[in-house]
């Protein structure tokens, strides 16, 4: 386990049960298909469904704290059962299925009083190892 998983299972542990779906062995899976570099770190958002752009915003800024944690981006999206906010929070890491699962359920957790639903994972495909670039 990555010293970077090992502190979000830290905040994790304060916070959550451990639930049993996981989903970052999916979104890697996906990833591998489309020939993503996953020696190499870089952008990774998590979508998350809202139901105001209040508690999008509330979300935003108590992700600030998160080990890794890159940008926030708060919009407007069709009503989805109740959700009118989309948030996107980034993370600069390596591409790693423990890692997704851990900081999904992190911010489950620390968003789980403003109703927060994660929506999925995309990557920043532009993103290149440097050595391949030289």
């Amino acid at each position: 386990m990555s010293r970077f998983v090992a502190n979000l299972r830290t905040l994790l542990n304060k916070h959550f049960v451990i639930r049993e779906e996981e989903m970052g062995e999916q979104v890697i899976s996906v990833w591998q298909a489309i020939g993503l570099d996953l020696s190499v770190e870089r952008p990774l958002t998590i979508h998350l469904m809202l139901p105001s752009e209040e508690s999008a915003m509330e979300l935003a800024f108590r992700a600030e704290g998160l080990p890794a944690f890159f940008s926030a981006n708060v919009g407007q999206t069709a009503q989805m059962n109740g959700m009118t906010t989309e948030l996107t929070l980034t993370f600069l890491m390596l591409p790693e299925a423990e890692a997704l699962d851990t900081l999904e359920r992190l911010i489950s957790a620390i968003g789980a009083d403003l109703g927060a639903m994660a929506d999925g994972w995309s990557a920043d495909t532009a993103v290149t190892d440097a050595s391949r670039a030289a």
